[in-house]
């Protein structure tokens, strides 16, 4: 079995210890090398002249294993003064920039994910590094993903999960790419400078792995010796809206109609919101869409949302009940303004509104329009807590999180969770549920565990009374 993340470490590795290591020992480890390498490259050439290549990357579609192992090959090319091989990874690199999204980044088996993007970005830019960022397409290809992949973190440098099909929020999950080669550039320095704060703040996340620390590695040695990386990243404390992605459905098209995913900074809260439709694939690989936006602030950490999950209407911001059908996941969706969204489940109508009252308390109105008596809509509100360290239910015995025995809580109007010193409640009765377990795409067997535990509040509409509003105090 070939790997090329694997591989790409200890070619470096070998070679930064040569001097170091024994001519027996350095040879041993060099056909190793030598074996995985040429088995990579074959698969590799295969895959680029394959029908199936051309069709997904005229497609957007790009696997960052495949961008590792066209690294890999440049610098094993590079080292050991293979030129045909360079030649070769040149053109299926340029030809992969040229079929980047506009706004900066690839489908991974076509959806969005951001944990990938960045995964891809390590590649492009120690590609462009190791050929002396000599090739304008990779050079503006790395730019453009860095500027794309700003958008999609939040302050702590953990991805955002309401935007990623595939992974749910993780504190500071992103790998430790640090693009030396672009930190002339400000939005390399910005990108560089979020990694040092997150490092800083958690050293010992690099031992998690050796993948992290390779990864951080190959960077480090990339960077220029004659630039500073700044030791903190301020955060902005400017009120913004920025714009992410233009995906339409079918999820593989690009758009050129309105931004369907944003991000809402104001106050100290950010805020993303994505209401891009998405059709049912049927894989394990990619979550359906349920939870389009979540509630971030940079004291507080992530609050509300986190994630979607598959087959669980509980993580659903609406479930639309209505004749004899569950409808859980919206057919369509526009923005009215950036705080203010219609959504359509089941040929119903739902709106989300949402207000940053000030720098501690967010508002979240969830409306369901021109219900019939027969109809009912369920409103979830999925409370991330697997960091919290004390939860308390409307003033009631505490407990912590990793108690994960059932429990399901009604309250009253204006009762309380409290989750450390953060607060939620609704104005109109709710319940409280505790643990739900959200899908893991990377086990073929579901496993209850804490890691995937939410807190999902419920309220229900019906046409007596068509909207409930949350509120969140920090």
């Amino acid at each position: 079995m070939y790997e090329e993340w694997n591989t790409l470490h200890l070619l470096n590795t070998i070679h930064l210890l040569k001097d170091a290591l024994s001519r027996e020992k350095f040879q041993e480890y060099e056909k190793a090398v030598h074996c995985s390498v040429q088995g990579i490259f074959r698969e590799t050439r295969r895959d680029f002249e394959s029908g199936t290549y051309r069709k997904n990357v005229e497609n957007y579609t790009v696997a960052n294993h495949f961008l590792w192992c066209i690294a890999l090959c440049y610098r094993y090319g590079q080292l050991y003064q293979d030129q045909k091989m360079m030649d070769f990874c040149q053109e299926v690199m340029t030809d992969v920039c040229r079929h980047q999204l506009p706004f900066g980044t690839w489908l991974e088996g076509g959806s969005l994910v951001v944990e990938y993007a960045h995964t891809s970005l390590g590649a492009l830019a120690l590609f462009s590094h190791y050929s002396g960022n000599q090739n304008k397409e990779v050079y503006q290809a790395v730019l453009a993903n860095i500027n794309y992949l700003l958008k999609c973190y939040y302050d702590n440098f953990s991805p955002i999960g309401c935007i990623d099909t595939r992974n749910r929020y993780e504190y500071f999950n992103g790998f430790p790419y640090i693009p030396g080669a672009f930190v002339r550039e400000p939005a390399g320095l910005q990108f560089a400078g979020k990694h040092v704060r997150g490092l800083s703040e958690n050293p010992f996340y690099l031992l998690n792995s050796h993948q992290m620390l390779g990864f951080f590695t190959a960077s480090y040695y990339s960077v220029p010796e004659d630039v500073l990386l700044p030791e903190k990243q301020e955060t902005s404390s400017e009120d913004c809206v920025i714009e992410i992605d233009r995906l339409e459905h079918p999820i593989l098209s690009y758009s050129e109609n309105n931004c369907n995913s944003i991000l809402i900074k104001e106050k100290g809260f950010t805020i993303p919101v994505c209401i891009l439709t998405q059709k049912l694939y049927h894989s394990r690989w990619i979550l359906e869409r349920q939870n389009l936006f979540s509630i971030y602030h940079r004291d507080a950490g992530l609050i509300v949302g986190g994630g979607h999950s598959i087959a669980d209407p509980r993580f659903s911001c609406f479930n639309v009940i209505s004749g004899g059908k569950l409808f859980y996941m919206h057919e369509k969706a526009h923005f009215i303004s950036a705080k203010q969204i219609v959504l359509s489940y089941g040929g119903v109508s739902c709106n989300i509104k949402i207000h940053v009252a000030n720098k501690n308390i967010v508002t979240v109105q969830y409306q369901a329009e021109g219900l019939m008596d027969t109809q009912k809509v369920l409103v979830h509100v999925p409370v991330f807590s697997r960091y919290a360290k004390r939860i308390s239910i409307s003033n009631q015995a505490d407990f912590i999180p990793e108690d994960l025995t059932y429990r399901k809580h009604k309250l009253l109007a204006g009762e309380q969770l409290e989750i450390d010193r953060n607060t939620l409640s609704m104005d109109r009765p709710f319940y409280a549920e505790y643990p739900v377990f959200a899908y893991n795409s990377y086990v073929q067997e579901q496993v209850e565990e804490f890691k995937n535990a939410f807190f999902v509040l419920h309220a229900e509409l019906d046409d007596k009374h068509p909207c409930v509003t949350l509120t969140v105090k920090i």
